[in-house]
């Protein structure tokens, strides 16, 4: 089966989403030549559909410090989940929703309900969703729908586990919905082997006075995408999203963002670290509209890249449209290399280069790991980045 064409029909689950799908179109190559992240290559790859290899879930250590959803294989684990009582789950008929990420409608096409996770009240542990893989040549398409109830609060971390994903393809759909004066804190921490592919579409949705906050750190996978979609159409609901992509060889790795503010005294705010070794790529496009009514609003985009070797790139696109005068916006992005100076000065301590260079990019990453409220996910975060 390839995506590319089409020739999956047969084992569409949701005939509105293909349609949809096939109503945008797939990215072209011509856009992804500009973009230099080739997705019309990923789509033309041959791959099998519904992987049924069992995973054993049963061996995964449990912490007790958090709550556990397993997710096999796209498969949700209840069994062996640990889940309290103010978290409860529902499959409900599907309800297609507006989007021009044909990526996202692609999973959906294979989806035949919503998988819906309420958080009924504010969460005494963050709760960790560990997704797991094992398989071969396969495409994996999920999708998880967060309700977050009004007035309550919860951190959630995204882990990404993997077995074996040689030659896969997994497309993730994550909707979130935080409700009026609620704040959800949401981390996505990425290794998976430089054989996978993954790409996460996310589309949050924010209530009035309502806080999304997302960190994303990227450091394996072949080829690893962010595609976020916010509508920020009411009175001061926030979003915010920071970043850190660390890359080797010849991985790509990126995020594309569009966010759209309708509404007075909405707040967004995107940033992301890269760390580029060797003739890695990554790609940092995002996109912030600010209507005329959405008057006193704050957008932000910053795009920061440390370039370890010459064959590095980056491709930085930040982009305003601004239909009011009354808000505050700014957009930058710079590109560099390490520290020289700082870099000597570790050296002559009798620190050897490769390991005065660790030390200086976990000082950048620490940046964004500073940055996640709740000491439990911070710790897991700081030590997923140091292996």
């Amino acid at each position: 089966m390839t995506l590319a064409n089409y020739d999956f029909s047969q084992s569409v689950k949701d005939q509105d989403a293909y349609k949809k799908l096939k109503e945008i179109g797939f990215p072209t190559r011509k856009t992804e030549e500009f973009r230099e992240f080739d997705i019309d290559n990923i789509l033309s790859n041959v791959y099998k559909l519904n992987c049924d290899k069992k995973i054993e879930v049963a061996e995964y250590i449990k912490d007790k410090n958090f709550y556990t959803l397993f997710i096999a294989n796209g498969m949700i684990d209840f069994v062996h989940s640990d889940l309290p009582q103010c978290i409860s789950f529902k499959t409900k008929h599907k309800n297609t929703l507006e989007s021009s990420n044909s990526l996202y409608h692609l999973s959906e096409a294979f989806i035949e309900h919503d998988n819906i996770l309420f958080i009924n009240d504010n969460l005494d542990k963050p709760l960790k969703i560990v997704n797991m893989y094992d398989a071969r040549e396969s495409f994996l398409p999920t999708c998880l729908h967060i309700k977050l109830k009004e007035g309550c609060k919860a951190e959630v971390i995204d882990l990404f586990e993997c077995i074996c994903l040689d030659d896969s393809f997994v497309n993730i759909n994550r909707v979130f919905y935080a409700e009026e004066n609620s704040m959800l804190n949401y981390v996505k921490l990425q290794n998976l082997d430089l054989k996978s592919i993954l790409i996460c579409n996310y589309i949050p949705k924010i209530s009035k006075n309502a806080t999304f906050n997302s960190i994303s750190i990227d450091l394996g996978a072949r080829t690893s995408l962010n595609i976020t979609s916010v509508l920020l159409d009411e009175i001061y609901s926030s979003f915010s999203s920071d970043g850190i992509i660390r890359l080797d060889e010849h991985q790509r790795a990126g995020n594309i963002a569009s966010m759209e503010h309708k509404a007075e005294h909405t707040n967004s705010n995107i940033t992301c670290k890269h760390i580029l070794d060797d003739s890695s790529r990554a790609l940092f496009e995002v996109k912030s509209i600010v209507k005329h009514d959405a008057k006193f609003s704050k957008t932000f985009q910053n795009s920061q890249t440390i370039l370890l070797k010459d064959g590095a790139r980056i491709n930085a696109n930040p982009k305003l449209i601004l239909d009011t005068d009354e808000l505050e916006a700014s957009h930058g992005a710079t590109t560099g290399s390490l520290n020289e100076d700082e870099l000597y000065y570790l050296m002559s301590r009798g620190i050897d280069e490769k390991k005065s260079t660790r030390i200086l990019i976990n000082a950048i990453e620490l940046q964004v790991i500073d940055k996640i409220e709740n000491e439990l996910v911070r710790e897991l975060a700081l030590k997923f980045i140091e292996g």
